[in-house]
């Protein structure tokens, strides 16, 4: 059963508080859909991880991300309802060849993979109403997974919220799958090319959703830097 919002929420502020140390000079550069609510938001704030909103339909999104390009440690693809296939399209290449660490979350999942040559599919078992599917993490120790690191016992089964029309046919080439469903074999992914992580599954109401969220950033992003120094 998962707890209210809020309290999950509170939970977080209490978590984290004083726990790490965000740098300002390495935000995150969050891309949202217009049709989404953008629910890990909160937990952005609550974490203290610094960042911009732009959105997937911006015309200067590209300007937007060369000017600030030296100040990005990361980039959030956020999730939404897939409008239509064109929106898949909608984030420059140049963004997501920029080997910047990037988190694909939901429809970020899709325009990542896509990107990466793989084709969507209708999901038949995916129901119209949000449900809870039980999702199985694989392939992510802890010793070679920071996107899961300090999140139980790994590999481990967590029930979340999922529930998607397309799913992706195939992992894309290059790739390790690192979450899968019953229904949905390739519903997370690493591409050590792109320097992308990608999970089909929402994190704003997820109880291991504010895991993810700092670890993509605390031990991924600001790890990138201290790799480039």
């Amino acid at each position: 059963m998962f707890k209210k919002y809020k309290e999950f929420l509170n939970e977080i502020q209490v978590k984290y508080n004083g726990e790490n140390t965000p740098d300002p000079n390495k935000r995150i550069f969050s891309i949202v859909p217009n049709t989404s609510t953008f629910p890990s938001e909160k937990i952005l704030k609550y974490l203290k991880i610094p960042f911009d909103v732009h959105y997937f339909e911006d015309e200067d999104l590209e300007e937007k991300f060369e000017s600030m390009k030296d100040k990005i440690g990361g980039i959030i693809l956020h999730g939404g309802p897939l409008a239509d296939m064109e929106q898949l399209k909608q984030i420059p290449k140049s963004i997501l060849d920029s080997n910047i660490p990037t988190l694909g979350i939901c429809l970020g999942l899709e325009v990542v993979a896509t990107h990466l040559g793989a084709k969507l599919v209708k999901n038949e078992d995916s129901i119209e109403n949000a449900g809870h599917k039980r999702t199985t993490m694989i392939d992510c120790k802890l010793s070679d997974c920071d996107l899961f690191s300090d999140i139980g016992d790994l590999p481990g089964t967590y029930s979340i919220p999922f529930n998607h029309k397309y799913r992706i046919d195939s992992r894309p080439t290059g790739t390790r799958v690192i979450a899968s469903t019953i229904d949905t074999p390739v519903a997370g992914f690493y591409d050590p090319k792109t320097n992308s992580w990608c999970v089909q599954f929402g994190l704003g109401e997820t109880l291991i959703g504010d895991k993810i969220l700092s670890n993509f950033y605390y031990k991924i992003c600001l790890n990138q830097k201290q790799k480039e120094d």
